[in-house]
């Protein structure tokens, strides 16, 4: 090739045919061409010169330290001249030859622009941010004020990409922009929604919502509906995070719009990569939206031979959004899904949080998983329990109780107990509740102290109004389980609480009670057993045989206890004889 005969210029534009035409080209050549260039670097326009360096890393010639040097202080008084896309090409290739900006190159070209502020241009202001996050450069609070304030004046300028291209920026530099400004950009976007693309409203609408925007819900169906008319030409990501924004929203769409949107999202399935499968099935389970059999097991196909390139905090968001949406996956995918995730576990590659997320999917898709799983799983959270909010420590014995599962483990269940003793104040009254149910499954030991305060802070939740009589039934039920006499307090409060439903009360809630009173030995209040007398005549025939034995044994036993009353003793009889015939 002659071409180191050709005008710098113009061997700027041969070095970005021959990369597009994916040309041989010697080295020597690219050399001496990319040194022809070096004498007219600061003489060339950005573009052009940017352009040359992206075809020469491309062709495979990385130009020299002193080519890049000179190309580097063209690039700091001429970044203006780079579109985003020019830009981003000129970073890869920067990449590749290994010579992106260094951290003490960026914070003398943020000092140097900081210093002229109030004197660049719209255009300076936008590329300056975007390169500063594209390098994931954060620069300080004073110089991210003043870009705001200056983003701010120059908002009515930017259009099209360069709305998309500012906010975006604020999301990467960590900027927090006050409610003036999200107004301005919210307005923006929305004036310029025209003249954005599929990638751009997604990217514009989702850096909103993290800066903190507030959407009218008439705004959020516009950016939708805009979005659903470029839908031909939408990637897989700019679908996900157009819904997941929605989800973080919580905006209610239009059933059509996301029918249109599945089935945009079910074409093209393969396309998705791992993440992007996550975070479409984490928004529908946010939105409450099912999705339907067939296009779930679409799904599931997609994401079957993704699941090894997924982490551990992504494979438990996948399934909770199975577990959300109420649909089990086939067989066959939850075959591969656990295999992958024990081996996830047994490796300590999940937090806690997300183990007992696992635990609690499962437990919601009612899927027992094998010993060895469980193994691992309990195994990692025996470590990582002390990570865990109130909640999420409380769900993993609830979740195991649903599932049926007994912790043998003495050690396991000795360290789980007293980690919950100092968060129950923490947690919500039917976490509490459940809680002791699913310990009580286990049939774990608890210590005095643990009992005294769970006791205590009922009959205080239960004083307040805070505790449902179905929910004191429960407790006095788990507590009798583990041979545990329940409080007079809390007895009491249980009777005045239950008095006026034990009309409506369920037979077989009625056998449960009276059989825990009579386990924990507990005579009940006089006035409410006589009550419950006249329900349990009222309703004899609805019961079981099981349930209708179980209140004779404990209406007997509290007529043995000394509540020698008549309607008691013939009721007992009325039993006895109804039982026989």
């Amino acid at each position: 090739m002659q071409g180191v005969h050709l005008s710098a210029s113009q061997l700027c534009e041969v070095l970005t045919v021959v990369q597009a035409a994916d040309l041989a080209v010697p080295t020597l050549w690219l050399k001496q061409a990319m040194t022809k260039i070096q004498g007219s670097l600061l003489k060339l326009n950005l573009p052009q010169s940017s352009r040359a360096l992206a075809a020469s890393v491309a062709l495979g010639y990385n130009p020299p330290k002193p080519w890049l040097d000179t190309y580097m202080q063209r690039f700091r008084s001429g970044l203006s001249e780079l579109n985003p896309e020019g830009l981003v090409d000129v970073l890869r290739a920067l990449s590749t030859a290994g010579v992106l900006p260094s951290h003490d190159w960026l914070t003398d070209f943020e000092k140097d622009v900081g210093r002229r502020f109030g004197f660049i241009g719209p255009v300076e202001l936008s590329s300056t941010a975007f390169l500063f996050a594209n390098l994931a450069h954060i620069p300080s609070d004073t110089w991210r004020q003043r870009f705001m304030s200056e983003a701010l004046k120059f908002r009515v300028y930017y259009t099209g990409n360069e709305v998309t291209q500012v906010v975006w920026s604020g999301v990467r530099m960590g900027c927090k922009p006050d409610e003036q400004w999200l107004e301005g950009y919210v307005q923006q976007m929305h004036e310029q929604l025209k003249n954005l693309q599929a990638y751009q409203i997604a990217f514009t609408f989702a850096a909103l919502q993290k800066l903190g925007a507030s959407f009218e819900p008439a705004m959020i169906d516009d950016v939708l509906d805009a979005y659903a008319l470029r839908l031909h030409e939408a990637q897989p990501s700019d679908t996900a995070l157009v819904l997941v924004t929605v989800a973080r929203l919580k905006h209610v769409t239009s059933y059509k719009w996301l029918e249109d949107v599945l089935d945009s999202c079910q074409a093209s399935m393969l396309q998705y990569d791992g993440p992007e499968l996550v975070t479409l099935l984490w928004s529908l389970a946010q939105l409450h939206h099912q999705p339907g059999h067939e296009w779930l097991n679409i799904f599931c196909e997609a994401s079957e031979g993704r699941l090894a390139a997924l982490s551990g905090s992504q494979l438990a968001q996948l399934l909770y959004g199975f577990a959300q949406l109420k649909w089990e996956p086939p067989a066959a995918w939850m075959e591969g899904y656990l295999r992958q995730t024990q081996a996830l576990l047994a490796a300590g590659d999940f937090t806690g949080r997300d183990a007992a997320s696992l635990l609690s999917s499962l437990s919601t898709l009612q899927h027992t998983p094998s010993e060895q799983w469980l193994h691992a799983c309990l195994q990692l959270l025996y470590f990582k329990m002390p990570e865990l909010d109130p909640e999420g420590l409380a769900s993993v014995a609830i979740s195991l109780a649903k599932l049926s599962v007994v912790v043998g483990n003495g050690q396991w269940l000795e360290s789980y107990v007293s980690l919950t003793l100092p968060r129950l104040s923490a947690m919500n009254v039917e976490t509490q509740v459940n809680l002791l149910s699913g310990l009580a499954v286990f049939g774990a030991d608890l210590p005095r102290a643990w009992v005294a305060a769970f006791q205590l802070m009922c009959v205080q939740q239960a004083e307040a109004g805070k505790m449902t009589a179905g929910q004191l039934e429960q407790v006095l039920v788990a507590l009798s389980s583990r041979r545990v006499t329940p409080s007079s307090a809390l007895c009491q409060l249980y009777f005045d609480k239950s008095l006026p439903e034990l009309q409506h009360t369920s037979q077989s809630s009625i056998a449960a009670t009276l059989l825990a009173l009579q386990q924990a030995g507990v005579q009940p209040d006089a006035h409410w057993l006589e009550a419950l007398v006249g329900v349990v005549r009222e309703t004899i025939r609805s019961y079981s045989l099981v349930e209708l034995n179980g209140v004779s044994k404990a209406l007997g036993a509290f007529e043995a206890g000394g509540m020698k009353q008549r309607w008691l003793s013939d009721l007992v009889a009325y039993l006895k004889e109804f039982f026989l015939h």
